[in-house]
């Protein structure tokens, strides 16, 4: 018999009855032929059933009985691969089914009436042995298989042009990598442990497509990844100014472009001689040129004056003429005598004809380096620089007007003198701060401060707010800055901001270096193999932890013992330590740590 059985047939003592039961529960009836054989037809019955045929004869009441245990059906599974989240197969209809990965779970269920499964699972790693169990009426059938790895990492591969004599991308760690050129192959090699290439190739023409194939060594999936040779364009750009005001010193500036090499200053005579007078290197990262006062070479307005730009070869690839002039020139430039730390009143003034920019500038107390921190909006003579409060916010700041002329020479200046506000803007804090002390920060502030800020930086133009306080009844509360400030290189600052967020006044704080730490750690001289003495010592303020290291010969270094010591605790107790050395070759070490578990001192008992 099997669970998809619908005869059941046998032998027995000839024209007796016989009953046919599943357990108790009769599934057949009748009598044996007089060959002495019997056949009935019985419905499907679950693996795991066990069938009794009863035959009774009427002569004398006698009765034989026979049983046979229906097997439950086979279970298979399905084929997986690493991208595989649903997992199939058969199994006895309506028996339980529980999907392993070796010893753990990852889904369960039951077999349909049909004796068909589908379950879902998460992606399996490649080689993983997957496990189908069905149970039915108390028996079991299994079958396994191995997940196939299916996948493969995306290939990319970065931008060429015709100067490219490499390609690189990405792909598949340690897979095989083939650069092509259509049907061509450029060049091969491999990927290295993070899946990155450079394999050198000769440079191609412009429009051609080049493809990195990788191939994937376990499984020959393959990603490819194309990119087009673009070509490479050469700039000869070159500015300079329009005009030259005869006698004038302001320097002779402007740009270039990549591949000029030199810009140089090439003046004509009125008879037609040609010299060039100065050469400058194209070097800056700016892509921009100086050539300085020319007042020294041009002294008629009959000379022919150019700027030409010159590539590696010293071919000329580029030429500025400039107009040479002597017209008197028109700098007027007014505006405010002072202003007053807050007013947002806009600054407004007038400029003269040879003004083409007006500027503002600001150069912090202490400084000769100024910054252009607006440009203002001119109209028919004037100029409108607008609101500067949030520009200016500290009084001892020099701030200037600038006028600028289409050269971007500056050609006037006006000083304006900055007042301090009349608001309270009150500001205490320390003189000195010493590296690593934890003390809160605090201080006073007067009624017109709304923010403390504390800032950091290599120098006073370089200033970074690292902590911000809202102060409270006129005091504030910085907190601990020993993770904020470090060392005593830089400047510290702290600053207090009106509502707008003005700066209104700064204390610059003296950092001093921390004194030195008492990283002290006495102990025994030496530890004899076996001793079981308590192995003990002292220590210095600033070590809160002792270890006992143990480092077997040809082995890795292993924390056996920790203690943890109490604020103030100067000895320490590592006890007997015979049971944490193994052997006489073992290296012992005892190692103070700081309150950061830093290593500050050790002793070696070894030695």
């Amino acid at each position: 018999l099997t669970s998809n059985s619908t005869t059941i047939t046998g032998t027995g003592e000839p024209n007796a009855t016989i009953v046919i039961k599943n357990g108790d529960t009769q599934i057949a009836s009748g009598s044996v032929a007089g060959d002495g054989k019997f056949l009935f037809n019985i419905t499907k019955q679950a693996g795991g059933s066990t069938i009794t045929a009863t035959v009774t004869k009427a002569s004398n009441g006698k009765t034989s009985t026979a049983t046979q245990t229906i097997p439950i059906a086979t279970t298979t599974i399905g084929a997986l691969t690493t991208d595989s989240i649903l997992v199939s197969g058969t199994g006895e209809r309506n028996g339980t089914i529980v999907i392993k990965n070796g010893a753990t779970q990852i889904a369960s269920g039951s077999v349909s009436s049909t004796g068909t499964y589908s379950l879902s699972i998460a992606k399996q790693a490649a080689g993983a042995t997957i496990t189908a169990t069905v149970t039915a009426n108390g028996k079991t059938s299994s079958a396994s298989t191995n997940v196939v790895d299916n996948s493969i990492k995306a290939t990319t591969l970065n931008a060429l042009n015709t100067n490219s004599t490499s390609v690189s991308g990405t792909g598949e760690p340690n897979s095989a990598v083939v650069i092509t050129k259509g049907a061509t192959i450029l060049a091969s090699g491999t990927t290295d442990g993070n899946g990155k290439y450079q394999i050198a190739i000769a440079k191609q023409l412009a429009n051609t497509t080049i493809t990195a194939t990788v191939t994937k060594a376990s499984n020959s999936k393959t990603s490819s990844a194309s990119k087009t040779v673009t070509a490479v364009v050469l700039d000869y750009s070159l500015t300079g100014p329009e005009t030259y005001d005869l006698g004038s010193k302001a320097n002779i500036t402007g740009t270039y472009g990549a591949n000029v090499t030199y810009v140089r200053l090439r003046v004509t005579g009125a008879s037609g001689d040609v010299t060039i007078k100065k050469q400058v290197s194209t070097t800056t990262s700016s892509n921009a040129y100086n050539l300085g006062d020319i007042s020294t070479y041009v002294d008629a307005t009959t000379q022919k004056l150019e700027i030409i730009a010159v590539d590696a070869k010293y071919n000329v690839v580029n030429t500025v003429v400039v107009a040479i002039n002597k017209d008197t020139l028109d700098n007027k430039l007014t505006g405010p005598a002072t202003y007053t730390i807050g007013d947002k009143t806009a600054v407004k003034g007038e400029y003269g004809t040879n003004i083409a920019y007006v500027r503002l500038r600001v150069t912090p107390a202490g400084q000769t380096t100024g910054t252009i921190v607006r440009q203002a909006t001119r109209s028919a003579g004037n100029y409108d620089l607008g609101d500067i409060s949030t520009l200016v916010t500290d009084a001892t700041s020099t701030v200037e007007i600038l006028g600028v002329d289409a050269k971007y020479n500056i050609v006037k200046t006006l000083k304006v003198t900055v007042k301090a506000p009349t608001v309270d803007n009150k500001l205490t804090g320390p003189a000195s701060y010493t590296v690593g002390d934890k003390t809160a920060v605090t201080g006073t502030t007067g009624t017109g401060v709304a923010f403390v800020r504390l800032r950091t930086g290599s120098d006073v133009n370089n200033m970074a707010v690292v902590r911000q306080a809202t102060p409270s009844a006129g005091t504030y509360n910085l907190g601990d800055i020993s993770g904020l400030v470090k060392d005593t290189s830089g400047v510290v600052q702290i600053v207090a901001l009106d509502k707008g967020y003005n700066i209104i006044n700064t204390l610059t704080v003296t950092v001093k270096a921390a004194a030195a730490l008492d990283n002290t750690l006495t102990g025994p001289a030496s530890y004899t193999f076996g001793d079981t003495t308590a192995i003990t010592g002292t220590v210095g303020t600033n070590v809160s932890h002792v270890r006992l290291r143990v480092t077997p010969e040809g082995g890795t270094a292993a924390i056996k013992k920790n203690i943890n010591l109490l604020p103030g605790a100067t000895d320490y107790d590592l006890g007997n330590i015979a049971g944490l050395v193994a052997n006489a070759t073992d290296k012992v070490e005892i190692l103070a740590l700081d309150a950061s578990y830093q290593v500050v001192n050790t002793m070696d008992l070894m030695n």
